[in-house]
This record gives structure tokens, sequence and C-alpha cells, in this order.
């Protein structure tokens, strides 16, 4: 699959996402802010990025989360980052400790 169809798909993707989670009331839009949304996706990233990776890991596990707060701009984004039993699993998405992400 292509670069361009494989954006195309996430993009309707996400659409589809957004539309479910606020529904066809305008008012509900205003309820979720962007921060929230952002909280939202990149948690569902890590959450399949531990996936794929402890599928790849017979003798590893799911365990829980850890809170991270993320510098984003003028605002920050508190996260629950996935962890496995052994502490290998670190997801991709997230910037190294201590770098601010703009």
């Amino acid at each position: 699959m292509k670069e361009e169809e494989r954006i195309g798909k996430l993009k309707a993707s996400l659409e589809s996402l957004i539309e479910d989670y606020l529904g066809k009331d305008i008012n509900n839009y205003q309820k979720l802010g962007v921060k929230e949304l952002i909280e939202l996706v990149m948690e569902m990233i890590m959450n399949s990025e531990r996936k794929i990776f402890l599928s790849e890991e017979e003798d590893n596990k799911a365990n829980g989360y850890y809170g991270r707060t993320l510098n984003a701009g003028s605002f920050k984004i508190d996260l629950n980052v996935p962890r496995d039993r052994k502490g290998r699993f670190r997801p991709k998405v997230l910037p190294e400790p201590y770098r601010r992400v703009n």
C-alpha cells in the first residue's frame, strides 16, 4: 500500500472515530478540546504499539500504565503510558524524556 493511501485511510479512520465519539450534536464539539483529542489519539497509538510489541514476545505481558506529562507548546498533555512486566516496552510515539515537543 502506498504512503498516500495509508494516510488517506488513517484520516478516514480518525474522522470516523471523532464522529462516533462526539456524535452528531454540535454542542458536543465544545466538550472535547484539542488537548483531550491529542491525549485520546496518543493513548490509542501507544496501546496499539504495546499490543504489537507483546505479540512478538512470548514471555512478557501488559502491566498497566504510568502517568507522563508532555509539554506541547502552550499546553501540557497528560498521558497514561502503557508498560510491560519486563520493562522493555517504550512507545515510539513519545519523545525522549525531558524534551519539549513543538
